[in-house]
């Protein structure tokens, strides 16, 4: 599709943004402006003083509060936010129902790099987005990092790249795929989102499947959930796997060099990873697909190493926070699955107090199992999350540490300073989601590190 094929689409359709939140107000905006004759509706379970909003009065259709969602079946077409589950909207007709993601890409897919993956795909979007914009200052970044792709769309020209994060719920209804696709993983997550873990699966494997034969699919291929959903599925695009065997076509790691061999050839790609900043073995796939990204998009491989040299990461993502008290303090909040919350105990080495728990979505804890006293001295939970984790713990009897409950955040967080060692580590990874407590997982991050300062100093 190309813009005016989009435009034919839109004009003179009867059009519902359903969902208001930061992308439904980019796509209003961007909607208003373009086409100045037409009118909106916007549908949105919240509440919302219609006053204060910036936009012009008589062009707009409010359906707001429980009933939002009725009288949607008289609109030509419903452009959705992600975090409105489609078994929401059953009863509608759903081809007529799209995505401002699907929207974006149907344009801008050939200067798109789309990654998604359960864990690390906001490191590696803003890696590549580093790397790239130091080869080209155009370099976009959008998508589920935080700013939605209809309020960057009016930069965008036909020379610049496009760096987009996918979560799997702007996946899901998605036809079209990014030209370079990056799939980093896939661990359980969303469960009250969708009907099955199978449809998370595939929602995320969208990202290749509407690829053309001259795209790119990177892929982690050391997944097996990965690998089961490509042998189930084949995906058109050319693919470039990247794990950690150093014998086979793809990108690898060798010794401490990151290597793309391709027709047998091999090609340095970075000489010393350990020249990153990023700690840890589930960094060095980030660094492997964000390198070879890179590369395929033409950057020159002095700039890919340069630029992962002075990348320091995100806020949030095993985030050192220095020595504060004398405790070493890192914070995870990031880190809503088990598989996150043991990569950062394997990066750590040697965590003396590891906070866990907060909003229960029915996933498996088993995993969490794996945890010893060898590597953790005590575990403080809290959230239903935590309590059906040290349910867990107490049940099997395998952990030989402490642990303890706290039905209150910020109790947990001073008895981890009261009680963690001078010159041991307190690590925040909750291997939970935040809500209930907390607004999202920054929130509860950024709860973390005001309670550390205002405790100990």
């Amino acid at each position: 599709m190309n813009l005016q094929q989009l435009d034919e689409s839109l004009i003179n359709k009867r059009i519902a943004i359903l969902g208001f939140g930061r992308e439904g107000k980019a796509l209003l905006a961007w909607l208003i402006n373009r086409y100045p004759s037409q009118c909106f509706c916007v549908a949105d379970s919240g509440t919302i003083n219609i006053k204060a909003v910036d936009f012009p009065a008589g062009r707009i259709e409010w359906k707001l509060g429980q009933d939002y969602l009725s009288g949607l079946d008289n609109f030509d077409l419903i452009i959705k936010t992600p975090g409105i589950p489609m078994r929401a909207l059953s009863h509608l007709n759903r081809e007529r129902i799209t995505s401002q993601t699907e929207l974006f890409i149907s344009i801008f897919g050939q200067q798109i790099i789309g990654i998604t993956g359960t864990k690390g795909k906001s490191t590696t979007t803003s890696l590549i987005h580093h790397i790239l914009s130091s080869y080209n200052h155009k370099a976009l970044l959008t998508g589920n990092i935080g700013i939605p792709p209809f309020s960057v769309f009016d930069q965008i020209t036909p020379d610049t790249p496009i760096i987009m994060e996918l979560s799997s719920h702007q996946l899901e209804l998605v036809h079209y795929s990014p030209h370079i696709a990056v799939f980093l993983n896939i661990f359980e997550e969303h469960l009250d989102h969708y009907e099955s873990y199978a449809d998370y699966q595939h929602a995320k494997y969208r990202v290749a499947i509407f690829q053309k034969p001259d795209d790119f699919f990177i892929y982690n291929a050391d997944d097996e959930r990965i690998k089961r959903l490509i042998s189930h599925e084949h995906f058109p695009g050319k693919g470039v796997p990247f794990w950690q065997e150093n014998d086979k076509e793809g990108v690898s790691l060798f010794e401490q060099s990151i290597v793309y061999k391709k027709n047998g050839v091999k090609i340095v790609l970075v000489k010393d990873v350990n020249q990153s900043q990023l700690k840890g073995k589930h960094n060095r796939f980030n660094l492997m697909a964000a390198a070879v990204a890179c590369y395929l998009w033409g950057v020159p491989i002095g700039i890919i190493e340069s630029s992962i040299a002075d990348f320091k990461g995100l806020e949030h993502r095993l985030e050192p926070l220095g020595t504060i008290g004398g405790i070493e303090f890192y914070n995870d909040s990031i880190s809503t699955v088990p598989e996150a919350t043991l990569a950062a105990i394997e990066s750590l080495g040697k965590v003396h107090t590891l906070l866990l728990g907060g909003f229960d979505r029915g996933i498996d804890y088993q995993k969490l199992l794996t945890i010893k006293e060898e590597t953790v001295n005590q575990l403080l939970f809290t959230g239903e999350a935590g309590k059906r984790m040290m349910a867990l713990f107490e049940n099997y009897k395998r952990f030989e540490g402490k642990m303890f409950f706290f039905s209150d955040f910020a109790q947990m967080v001073s008895f981890a300073c009261d009680n963690t060692p001078k010159g041991a580590i307190c690590l925040l990874s909750p291997a939970a989601a935040s809500y209930g407590q907390f607004t999202n997982f920054e929130h509860r991050g950024m709860t973390f590190k005001n309670l550390i300062m205002n405790y100990l100093t």
